[in-house]
């Protein structure tokens, strides 16, 4: 798709690119790692192409509703806590707020049960930060 994507979004007919962001925002409730991890490997792409029908607010909501009640797979968690923590504070600083306190912060709250849960989270936002700021953080 993000080939197709950048072969040229101007030559896509509504009906191919309506098929298209469908697909994308369709992917996030995935719960293969894999396919969540080619998803957010080009997050500039994802978020200019389903821009047009999906608010910030709205993606986060669809990515918030795969994190709780049941928490997914500790790697699709970490998947989209980096994403989260990463590309889409960085495109839409306004909403960084209710990001950490809707979707991060409720996975930061260690019990023993949620100890590597909360790890996980911890580190994915930290490798974030870290390639985000070009320094290392401990």
């Amino acid at each position: 798709m993000y080939s197709t994507l950048e072969a040229g979004q101007s030559a896509l007919s509504a009906q191919d690119m309506a098929s298209i962001q469908s697909a994308m925002l369709g992917r996030v409730y995935d719960t293969h790692v894999g396919v969540l991890q080619a998803l957010y490997a080009s997050p500039d792409s994802l978020l200019s192409t389903i821009a047009s029908t999906t608010s910030p607010q709205q993606l986060l909501d669809v990515i918030t509703s795969q994190l709780f009640p049941a928490a997914p797979a500790r790697a699709v968690l970490r998947a989209h806590a980096a994403f989260l923590a990463g590309p889409l504070f960085k495109m839409h600083p306004d909403i960084t707020s209710t990001v950490q306190q809707i979707a991060l912060f409720p996975c930061l709250l260690a019990s023993k049960t949620k100890f590597r849960t909360t790890r996980s989270v911890s580190e994915a936002i930290k490798e974030v930060v870290s390639r985000r700021d070009g320094c290392r953080v401990v």
